[in-house]
């Protein structure tokens, strides 16, 4: 056994549908202990149904598989990996699949007699069989994953029903899950987020797909890489243009190469040979490390972009120096990718130029069109001579000049002003009606259009029926007077109705038409929350410093000559040297190797105060240097750095969408369709109404298109005034607004909506306590007791202690060898060392020619490994732990029954010394579990130590003894907060709060409690993940932080409160926004409708109801962007004891 440990070890793991109960495991224990030679180790759970096995490469993974086979277990998939080596796939004898009754149950037919045999140890098997005649079992996978199975479900043949459809992950390139981010052109509102959604739900190979149209982005992850450009053309298919930014592999970990992809630009090719010149450069530069991903092949586009891994040799700066070098002529640049942000300015832009075109070009046309429809028309007496003339018939039956000045002034209006909803209108209703929309028919007229259809409608309607109205005057006689003609036709709202639409959508205008035309910019403020809400990103972008001061030897001979040159912060590589003088910030993350300097750090983690930093610190790009100036040497390169996570991770939680947003959706979904549909009942009633004479013959005016065409004016008006963009922005504009003052106040929201709405109405809030209640960071021993106090022995006892705890990264492994090495130990020969998570460390030595196994850790280990603890130790232990200090203990045994060592140990385990580590409690955590409760949220405390000392930490800072979850190992603690989620009080919530806030679980219960996990470890990282809000420490681990919702930048747990105040802040925001919007909606639309026209005949024309329409967005992004403001009762502040102040 000793031979294989110090071999190569192979783990293989095996994922098992049909692993019911703990029966199943004894079966999968005694089937691997019988096989030859036997595992190493092995691992059964039911709840991921999966087994770990652990083995000699003399044992195959191919019998573990046979073997589990055998007895009847259904193995989905087999991963065998070493040490050293990718983990591969263990092919796997399938088992036939068959589709059974109507819709069909997805199930798999295994052999009788090998299920027979499963039978006989899984109770939940046999009870199945018993209460099934199908002896079919069904299972339920992941689409595109490999097989995780539910409990089975008892399945009858008499009644079959589709449980599941398994999509398999297929494998090649196929099987690789990418990650692409794409600029989309041409959203709108909501509807069209909604739109380009259910364009990509048809496509079952993307998992994920998140569009804003705030940012006029989309992350879209998905399998095969081949499929983004079915992605890109899905999207183009329902009438919206997307580009590539990004694709990268899913799963990729950044720091496993230093791989680097650039694009210089060269300007001065001035012939056709240059491009060759430049390549045969490239390609005998270094052939086997540089990589030609686009070749320069033209003097039209003179660009080429290659790979490399940086060399001493191969940089960046040798490049260029080599490609200049090959003419004077030829200028080498970094062409510097395009951000998203960007990108989505371009965009923005884009817009709003065709925008304002079509603006000045209806602004044009409505001042005669207010002269003459509106001044001539209605404001001047009927004996003036101006409106004499003006309805003077002429050239056509009683066309007047009016009606013909008014056709011809909004006719360029509706096709080259207003066509921009007209495009958009067709684009949408041409990607519903293709034929690659497999939506049945039925459904396509429940679900259709947006915004751009509902203005389209309502323009067209608008211009046509006076076209109709126009054509009717033109055939009938001329009437001798001008007065008995009556002005009937709707040229004039088309134009009004137009240009207030666009003003709406035109945001650059706000400055000249703020004061006039405030309460008709809904699409100005609208883009203007968009531009702000961006600025979270942007501004954080902009922190990073273009240009760097590197600095380099003069002089080959003279090692001490140094020159310094300013260069691209592209061209930098991990290593170089960088001057960073004052005022100014590192252009990369770095370390100080030379100086001192007082950094502001606000931008990145809120933190008022300067930071000394002197040499061995890190400093970061963004920061900014206060003191004088220092040299840094450079630890990441351009796009990995601190800042560059920090705008990648605010980005990703600006596009991720609250739950809260579903209501939205429904609601926009189907808004389209039932506005359309009650604008068309509308006119039909009032039509019906005219002909029925069921209302007086006066109100119709004089009409000239008589009943029909007098109807349509309220059906126009509905159209016009119902617009979802008021429910569609209630959500993400507020959300937008909270992403980014919890960045500014150093919070990173990386769960985006759906982590502020968990964290708006947490029950629980669960504190790991090494690192998080506690510093964490420097724990001291503070007691040390050798059993034998020898010098001789003392110094072996540290000698085993550093060898043991230099194997661990734990908070208390690294206080203790910190002890050790201060002291004088003994370097001692070191056979092999583990790691026990949660307990300690174990190893094998050699002393004095004799092998020592010896133990280090928590007394939970001790007990483990038979070590006897003695009355006067366990009273040390008892004293230590009700001083809220840690305990641990060393222990040893020798292997064999060989001449005794200086330890004096026997083959029974015998504690060689113990000590105590006190980590110093946050000074504000004490504080901070006030507060929570005042809040009425309930604390817990979660930690591996014992639960002395655990009660001693948690009565030092105010946490119930009952609210204590002490001994609990890392892999553990995740079961703990899956607990908390069903056991912990819930908080009083009222009747709107349980209506946003409802979760609906697997066991039908209406509502749970809401935990939250507060932790910095890599232990943590399960349980931050299972938790309904995950709090990540931002010094703490890179998994602890991936795995989070929130992240908090500074160092202090006060954070946790300013985080759950902005939450409850910015979902009650959301909240109000959409009640306001549905009021507005709910008054507006009946009144356009007619519905008060009977009482002295008040009416919505349509040119008001484009105005009332713009006062829903108007006043549901004012409503967000008050969020930024510290009003009392409006915006958003920190109380002062929150700030530490």
């Amino acid at each position: 056994m000793a031979e294989e440990e110090k071999g190569v070890l192979i783990k293989t793991t095996l994922f098992i549908s049909n692993i019911h109960c703990p029966t199943c495991t004894s079966l999968i224990d005694s089937t691997l202990s019988s096989l030859s030679p036997p595992p190493i180790s092995h691992n059964a759970s039911i709840l991921s149904n999966r087994v770990e096995v652990l083995h000699s490469p003399l044992l195959s993974s191919q019998r573990i598989v046979d073997a589990l086979h055998e007895v009847g277990f259904d193995i989905e998939s087999c991963l065998s990996s070493n040490d050293d080596g990718e983990p591969h796939r263990v092919s796997i004898k399938r088992s036939s699949y068959l589709l059974e009754g109507l819709g069909g149950t997805l199930v798999r037919r295994i052999d009788s007699k090998k299920r027979k045999r499963h039978e006989e140890v899984c109770g939940q098997c046999l009870s199945e069989k018993n209460g099934s005649t199908s002896g079919l079992i069904p299972l339920h996978t992941n689409v595109y994953g490999d097989a995780h199975a539910s409990p089975a479900v008892p399945s009858t043949a008499a009644s079959p029903t589709l449980e599941s459809v398994i999509v398999r992950k297929p494998d090649g390139d196929d099987a690789e899950k990418w990650h692409a981010t794409l600029s989309i052109q041409g959203m709108t509102c909501s509807a069209c987020v909604n739109n380009i959604r259910n364009q990509l739900k048809k496509h079952p190979f993307i998992e994920k797909a998140e569009v804003s149209a705030l940012t006029h982005s989309g992350n879209i992850v998905f399998f095969g890489k081949s499929h983004v450009n079915l992605i890109i053309d899905s999207i183009e298919d329902g009438g919206y243009d997307a580009e590539l930014v990004d694709l990268v592999p899913f799963d990729v970990n950044e720091f496993e190469s230093r791989e680097r992809t650039m694009t210089l630009q060269i300007e001065g090719l001035h012939c056709p040979n240059c491009p060759p010149r430049i390549m045969e450069v490239i390609q005998n530069f270094a052939s086997s490390q540089v990589t030609i991903v686009k070749p320069l092949t033209s003097l039209k586009y003179p660009e080429i972009t290659f790979k490399y891994t940086p060399q001493p040799d191969i940089t960046a700066r040798k490049l260029i120096e080599a490609l200049g070098a090959v003419d004077p002529a030829f200028k080498v640049t970094v062409k510097l990718s395009q951000t998203l942000e960007d990108r989505s300015a371009s965009v923005h832009k884009a817009e709003v130029r065709r925008i304002a075109i079509r603006l000045l070009l209806s602004v044009i046309c409505a001042i005669p069109a207010f002269i003459i429809g509106i001044v001539f028309m209605v404001l001047l007496p009927g004996n003036h001579k101006l409106k004499m003339w003006a309805e003077r018939p002429v050239w056509k039956g009683n066309v007047t000049i009016a009606e013909w000045s008014l056709m011809i002034i909004s006719t360029p209006v509706y096709f080259f002003a207003a066509d921009l909803f007209h495009v958009r209108a067709l684009q949408e209703l041409r990607g519903l009606w293709s034929q690659k929309n497999p939506k049945p028919v039925w459904k396509k007229f429940l679900k259709f259009g947006s915004m751009n259809l509902l203005m389209s409608l309502g323009t067209t309607i608008a211009y046509f029926s006076s076209i109709a109205l126009l054509a009717i005057s033109a055939s009938q006689q001329p009437q001798v007077q001008s007065g008995e003609i009556s002005h009937a036709t709707y040229f004039d709202s088309v134009v009004f109705l137009t240009m207030f639409l666009l003003f709406g959508k035109f945001h650059l205008c706000q400055a000249v038409y703020l004061a006039v035309m405030l309460t008709y910019t809904g699409r100005l403020l609208e883009s203007y929350s968009k531009a702000k809400s961006a600025n979270a990103v942007s501004l954080l972008g902009n922190l990073r410093p273009k240009e760097a001061k590197l600095i380099s030897q003069s002089s080959p001979s003279d090692p001490s000559s140094t020159s310094t040159e300013t260069i691209s912060v592209e061209l930098l590589e991990v290593g170089d040297h960088v001057l960073v003088p004052h005022g100014h910030s590192p252009p990369l993350d770095g370390k100080i190797i030379s100086g001192e300097g007082q950094f502001d750090e606000s931008a990145l983690t809120g933190e008022s105060r300067l930071v000394l930093k002197t040499v061995g610190d890190g400093v970061f790009a963004g920061t900014v240097n206060q003191g004088q100036a220092i040299t840094v040497e450079i630890k990441s390169i351009s796009g990995k750095s601190m800042l560059d996570n920090i705008v990648r991770i605010v980005r990703e939680g600006q596009v991720q969408r609250a739950p809260i947003e579903r209501v939205a959706d429904l609601i926009i979904g189907y808004f389209v369709p039932v506005v359309s549909y009650l604008a068309v009942t509308t006119w039909i009633i009032w039509l019906s109404l005219g002909y029925s004479g069921a209302i007086p013959q006066n109100w119709l005016e004089g009409n000239q298109g008589g009943w029909a065409l007098w109807s349509m004016t309220f059906a126009i008006a509905v159209f016009v005034i119902a617009c979802p963009c008021g429910i569609g922005l209630a959500a993400p504009t507020a959300l937008f607004i909270g992403t980014g003052l919890a960045a500014r106040y150093g919070i990173l929201a990386k769960g985006g909506g759906e982590a502020f709405q968990e964290a708006s109405w947490l029950d629980a809030v669960v504190f790991d306590k090494t690192g998080t209640l506690t510093m964490g960071g420097e724990p001291e021993v503070g007691d040390a007791v050798f059993v034998t106090n020898e010098d001789d022995v003392k110094k072996v006892v540290l000698g085993v202690t550093e060898g043991l705890e230099s194997a661990s990264g734990h908070p208390l492994a690294k206080a203790l060898l910190e002890y050790a090495k201060s002291q004088t130990f003994k370097s001692l020969e070191r056979l092999s060392v583990e790691e026990v998570p949660g307990r300690g460390v174990f190893g094998r030595f050699k002393i004095d020619g004799t092998e020592v196994e010896a133990y280090i850790g928590n007394e939970a280990f001790m007990h483990e490994k038979n070590v006897i603890i003695t009355d006067t130790v366990q009273i040390s232990l008892d004293k230590w732990k009700t001083e809220a200090k840690s305990v641990i203990i060393l222990a040893a045994c020798t292997t064999s029954e060989t001449q005794p060592t200086i330890l004096n140990v026997t083959a029974t385990p015998t504690i060689l010394a113990y000590f105590s580590v006190s980590d110093q409690i946050r000074p504000e955590a004490s504080f901070v579990i006030s507060e929570l409760g005042k809040l009425g949220i309930n604390v817990y405390m979660i930690t591996g130590d014992n639960a002395t000392t655990a009660a001693a930490v948690a009565r030092t800072i105010g946490i119930a003894p009952d609210h204590v979850i002490a001994g609990v190992l890392p892999h553990e603690k995740a079961e703990k907060v899956k607990y908390l989620q069903h056991a912990a009080k819930l908080r009083r919530r009222s009747g709107i709060s349980a209506l946003f806030h409802r979760k609906r679980n697997v066991d039908n219960v209406n509502t749970r409690p809401r935990v939250a996990m507060v932790g910095d470890g890599i232990n943590d990282s399960p349980a931050l993940v299972t938790a309904d809000v995950g709090i990540a420490i931002g010094s703490g681990s890179d998994i602890a932080l991936s795995s989070a919702s929130f992240i908090l930048l500074r160092e202090d747990l006060r954070q946790v409160l300013v985080l759950l105040e902005l939450a409850r802040k910015v979902i009650r925001r959301v909240k109000f926004n959409f009640f306001w919007a549905a009021v507005y909606n709910v008054i507006g639309i009946p009144i356009a409708a007619g519905v008060l026209y009977g009482y002295q005949r008040t009416r919505l024309d349509p040119s008001w109801a484009a105005l009332a329409m713009a006062g829903s967005s108007v006043s549901v992004v004012g409503s967000s962007l008050l969020l930024r403001s510290q009003l009392r009762g409006v915006g958003f502040r920190v109380r002062k004891e929150w700030r530490g102040e």
